[in-house]
């Protein structure tokens, strides 16, 4: 089968393989790419290309659409990349072990900005057209999982907590 890029609805990146999935054909792959990326933990769209944040190697790809081609790699801005989420300007890299999320440059590779977050363990991130959303993984005394809003200066906190009853 022809892939188009009118079939595709977007990319899979997962165990250091690609996958390319059709519009309208749940589940059936229609081509597949090996990549080199031992463990590839963020995904972000920035309207051209998909990101893969690498944790093993701090790095962050740039894939072409459809085929997978490499276009760019970066370093990190941290050295565990977690989360990735594209906010129309800035390629924003959750970091884990710094507990930090940077707003990059993806032209020049340069960060423009740092923010430290105040959570045990942040994992994924999403960008929701004005701010930022972080998920914090950490399981606390109490068993409380934080979701926490901010605005891309940071000025701006929104905690939102989800409990579940341990047994």
């Amino acid at each position: 089968m022809r892939i188009s890029r009118s079939m595709l609805i977007g990319f899979i990146a997962l165990c250091g393989a690609l996958a390319v999935h059709a519009e309208g054909v749940p589940g059936e792959v229609l081509a597949s790419q090996g990549l080199s990326l031992k463990t590839p933990t963020g995904l972000a769209w920035d309207g051209s290309r998909l990101w893969v944040a690498d944790l093993s190697a701090a790095t962050l790809t740039a894939l072409e659409s459809p085929s997978g081609r490499v276009l760019k790699t970066l370093d990190a801005p941290g050295y565990a990349p977690m989360g990735l989420a594209w906010d129309g300007k800035w390629l924003w890299v959750l970091d884990a072990a710094d507990k930090t999320a940077y707003a990059l440059d993806v032209s020049t590779g340069v960060t423009e900005r740092a923010l430290t977050l105040d959570l045990d363990s942040p994992e994924g991130l999403a960008w929701d057209g004005k701010a930022l959303w972080v998920a914090d993984a950490a399981i606390s005394l109490f068993r409380t999982r934080l979701l926490r809003r901010c605005s891309p200066r940071g000025d701006t906190w929104i905690r939102l907590t989800a409990s579940r009853k341990v047994e």
